[in-house]
């Protein structure tokens, strides 16, 4: 693909399979015939490496942050105008 210039040169990550194989491993947007591919072939567009297995699951971590805001938290400070006048707080 890389002689036909369908991709890039040298943008894939090559490296040896379990079997000693010269591998190269591209983005899927490096090729629109990447994704017609997967289509046609697999389950869901794909599978999630080359260095996985087919069936083996990804690790996805969820993180939850909290901020909790109270509205007259600070009822004694309020914004003061040239004049001296304030909003009514409760």
């Amino acid at each position: 693909m890389e002689e036909k210039w369908l991709v890039p040169k040298n943008s894939g990550y090559k490296y040896q399979d379990k079997n000693g194989i010269n591998m190269v491993k591209y983005h899927v947007d490096s090729c629109y015939l990447f994704q017609d591919q997967m289509h046609e072939e697999t389950e869901f567009g794909g599978n999630l490496s080359a260095h996985l297995e087919q069936h083996d699951h990804p690790l996805i971590i969820f993180g939850h942050d909290k901020c909790i805001f109270k509205q007259f938290h600070m009822t004694k400070k309020a914004w003061m105008g040239p004049n001296g006048e304030t909003v009514l707080i409760p």
